[in-house]
């Protein structure tokens, strides 16, 4: 989460987009087990591995910077902005 909140205080965003990013986390993650299968597999290795976690933590951020935020914020730079921890193509798969 200080992670999430450097990125918005840095690109003078909203911390209300943090705080609807970690909304968005919390929601998928307590989705019920009869929901659809994949995003019950993506939901169940995110509480298990951390790389997942900070994947999904990353595109729910990036999803409420698209929604909430004037100003919009390319995949490729907001790969460049993770440090290339994860690439484009997967941020936009979890997105």
């Amino acid at each position: 989460v200080d992670w999430c909140y450097s990125v918005v205080d840095h690109c003078q965003f909203s911390r209300e987009t943090v705080a609807s990013a970690m909304e968005m986390v919390d929601r998928f993650l307590s989705m019920p087990s009869s929901s659809a299968d994949d995003a019950v597999r993506v939901a169940y290795e995110a509480l298990r591995d951390q790389s997942k976690f900070q994947l999904l933590t990353i595109a729910a951020l990036y999803i409420s910077i698209k929604i909430n935020e004037q100003m919009v914020i390319s995949s490729d730079l907001f790969s460049e902005i993770c440090s290339r921890a994860y690439t484009v193509e997967e941020i936009e798969d979890m997105e």
